[in-house]
């Protein structure tokens, strides 16, 4: 197998998280898979490349974006119906459901504020809450805890820890290596937009390599 070769589809309640690069090639390229961007080297892989995003949605999968985009001038919890909507024609099914996920991110009393008035950690959740509604099997998170301060990087990382207790494969892309430590159970590192090692976090976190291109000195688990 190709050593760039990203191992996107991880198996059951394994959290994958991606040490972006820190050069321009873009670090969320993986992340461009529900866009049907990426093509499947061999025939054991879902081929998604030309699929529209809708129809990669219905099979399962579902991304967050880095730039959160939540519909300003709608309620959340009509923001998260947008997403409970891929799954039911009934605005009533659609409403429970975007409650239930608002419950899990926490976030059920601001369910009738206009989304454009929340800070940013909580669109951040918002952002969550309506892919969860899709009802995903693989939800990737570009860079979910960008621009967060400690508190809300708290939150986040409690919210993976709990997502991956229900049963969702996750993968992460993200760049602070203390967060990754904790969430993960397999990690990839992107250097230049090329795979530099994989492992368990200890495992990367004490390779050479990594060391070198990242950290200056050993993480901390």
């Amino acid at each position: 197998m190709d050593r760039n070769r990203l191992p996107l589809l991880a198996p059951g309640l394994i959290v994958v998280a991606l040490l972006a690069g820190l050069a321009a090639v873009p670090s969320t390229e993986p992340a461009q898979v529900p866009k049907g961007a990426l093509e499947p080297e061999n025939a054991n892989e879902a081929r998604l490349n030309g699929l529209q995003p809708d129809r990669v949605c219905r099979l399962g999968m579902i991304r967050t974006w880095q730039k959160v985009r939540p519909l300003a001038k709608m309620t959340v919890v009509d923001n998260v119906m947008v997403g409970a909507l891929v799954r039911t024609t009934s605005l009533k099914v659609a409403r429970e459901v975007a409650h239930e996920q608002l419950n899990i991110v926490r976030m059920d009393h601001r369910s009738s504020m206009m989304a454009g008035g929340l800070p940013i950690g909580e669109r951040k959740k918002l952002e969550i809450a309506r892919a969860l509604a899709t009802k995903p099997e693989m939800v990737l998170l570009d860079e979910v805890m960008g621009g967060l301060n400690t508190g809300e990087k708290e939150e986040i990382i409690l919210l993976i820890l709990d997502l991956k207790k229900r049963g969702f494969t996750q993968v992460v892309i993200e760049h602070d290596m203390k967060a990754i430590m904790r969430i993960s159970d397999r990690v990839v590192v992107l250097n230049s937009g090329e795979k530099l090692t994989e492992g368990t976090p200890r495992e990367v976190a004490d390779n050479p390599e990594v060391i070198a291109a990242y950290l200056g000195e050993r993480a901390e688990g």
